[in-house]
Protein backbone atom coordinates (compact mmCIF):
# COMPACT_ATOMS: atom_id res chain seq x y z
CA UNK A 1 0.00 0.00 0.00
CA UNK A 2 1.09 3.17 -0.91
CA UNK A 3 -0.56 6.53 0.89
CA UNK A 4 -0.35 9.14 -2.48
CA UNK A 5 -0.42 12.68 -1.34
CA UNK A 6 -1.59 15.46 -3.11
CA UNK A 7 -1.63 18.74 -0.90
CA UNK A 8 -1.68 19.78 2.90
CA UNK A 9 -4.34 22.03 4.61
CA UNK A 10 -2.64 22.80 7.65
CA UNK A 11 0.87 24.10 9.02
CA UNK A 12 1.32 24.17 12.40
CA UNK A 13 -2.32 24.00 12.88
CA UNK A 14 -2.61 26.88 11.10
CA UNK A 15 -5.39 26.13 7.80
CA UNK A 16 -4.11 27.32 4.47
CA UNK A 17 -6.39 26.10 2.01
CA UNK A 18 -8.70 29.25 1.34
CA UNK A 19 -5.81 31.67 1.46
CA UNK A 20 -2.78 29.42 -0.41
CA UNK A 21 -2.97 28.17 -4.35
CA UNK A 22 -2.77 24.85 -4.98
CA UNK A 23 1.06 25.31 -5.99
CA UNK A 24 2.09 26.69 -2.93
CA UNK A 25 -0.17 24.08 -0.81
CA UNK A 26 2.13 21.37 -3.05
CA UNK A 27 5.17 23.00 -2.57
CA UNK A 28 4.83 23.32 1.25
CA UNK A 29 4.26 19.58 1.60
CA UNK A 30 6.62 18.76 -0.67
CA UNK A 31 9.08 20.23 1.82
CA UNK A 32 7.10 18.56 4.92
CA UNK A 33 7.56 14.62 3.17
CA UNK A 34 10.64 12.84 4.60
CA UNK A 35 11.46 10.28 1.66
CA UNK A 36 9.52 7.05 1.99
CA UNK A 37 8.49 4.21 -0.08
CA UNK A 38 4.88 4.22 1.20
CA UNK A 39 4.19 7.90 0.69
CA UNK A 40 4.56 9.34 -2.87
CA UNK A 41 3.66 13.19 -3.71
CA UNK A 42 1.12 13.07 -6.75
CA UNK A 43 2.45 13.95 -10.03
CA UNK A 44 1.92 17.71 -11.39
CA UNK A 45 1.91 18.94 -14.99
CA UNK A 46 1.89 21.60 -16.54
CA UNK A 47 -0.11 20.58 -19.32
CA UNK A 48 -3.58 19.16 -18.79
CA UNK A 49 -4.74 18.37 -21.81
CA UNK A 50 -1.55 16.83 -23.04
CA UNK A 51 -1.57 14.27 -19.68
CA UNK A 52 -5.28 13.87 -20.38
CA UNK A 53 -5.10 12.65 -24.17
CA UNK A 54 -1.70 10.28 -23.09
CA UNK A 55 -3.79 9.23 -20.15
CA UNK A 56 -6.29 8.32 -22.92
CA UNK A 57 -3.88 6.56 -25.19
CA UNK A 58 -2.42 4.49 -22.43
CA UNK A 59 -5.99 3.05 -21.81
CA UNK A 60 -6.70 4.90 -18.87
CA UNK A 61 -10.51 6.25 -18.29
CA UNK A 62 -8.67 9.86 -17.45
CA UNK A 63 -7.47 11.77 -15.22
CA UNK A 64 -8.30 14.04 -11.93
CA UNK A 65 -6.76 17.76 -11.55
CA UNK A 66 -7.37 20.86 -10.17
CA UNK A 67 -6.20 23.95 -10.95
CA UNK A 68 -2.79 25.59 -9.96
CA UNK A 69 -3.58 29.03 -9.12
CA UNK A 70 -6.90 28.32 -7.11
CA UNK A 71 -7.07 28.20 -3.52
CA UNK A 72 -8.93 25.42 -1.79
CA UNK A 73 -13.10 26.26 -1.59
CA UNK A 74 -14.34 24.98 1.96
CA UNK A 75 -16.77 22.22 1.89
CA UNK A 76 -20.75 22.20 1.83
CA UNK A 77 -20.54 21.21 5.31
CA UNK A 78 -17.88 24.14 6.52
CA UNK A 79 -20.11 26.98 4.29
CA UNK A 80 -23.24 26.38 6.28
CA UNK A 81 -21.86 26.15 9.41
CA UNK A 82 -20.08 29.91 8.95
Amino acid sequence: MVFVAASICCISRESICAASPYSDRRRYLAQCLLPSPLVQLVHAADDGIALHAAALASGFEGVVGKRKDKAATRPAAARRRG
